[in-house]
């Protein structure tokens, strides 16, 4: 790139700039106002804000009374059950069984094991006699679902 054709563009560039910037400062020169109705306004805005953040003040106090009446309310409920538990409180040694409990208890019927009836083999077994090996039911004895026969 030829350095002439490149300084003839920076200087285009920059004319643009400056006759741009020149009509953006003239129009806001003609825009502004007198000194006494710059002030003016200026004050009424900051007595809208005051006014604004007095408003919101006021809304957050009367939030906050009505967070902390709810508070309140919870602390005093809590105080209350406090005071129920403390006065329902009794010694270990004043209190009686529970009825409801052993009525329970005793009105079911007790759990007994079953009671399968035994064969001699069997009964030998659970009493621990002396069998023959054979009587023993092994895998041998058992009939196999595979077998051909």
């Amino acid at each position: 790139m030829d350095p002439s054709t490149f300084f003839a563009g920076f200087l285009h560039v920059f004319g643009i700039f400056l006759t741009s910037s020149l009509l953006i400062f003239v129009c806001k020169k003609s825009n502004k106002k007198p000194d006494d109705v710059e002030e003016s306004e200026k004050e009424s805005t900051k007595k809208g804000e005051t006014e604004r953040k007095t408003e919101l003040e006021s809304q957050l106090l009367e939030l906050l009374e009505e967070l902390s009446d709810s508070e309140k309310r919870k602390k005093k409920k809590k105080k209350k059950r406090k005071k129920k538990k403390k006065r329902g409180k009794r010694r270990s040694q004043d209190r009686e069984p529970r009825r409801s409990a052993n009525k329970r208890k005793d009105d079911l019927p007790e759990d007994a094991p079953r009671k399968i009836p035994l064969n001699e083999k069997e009964q030998k077994i659970a009493k621990g006699l002396k069998v023959a090996s054979g009587d023993y039911p092994t895998m041998d004895n058992i009939k196999s679902d595979w077998d051909p026969e």
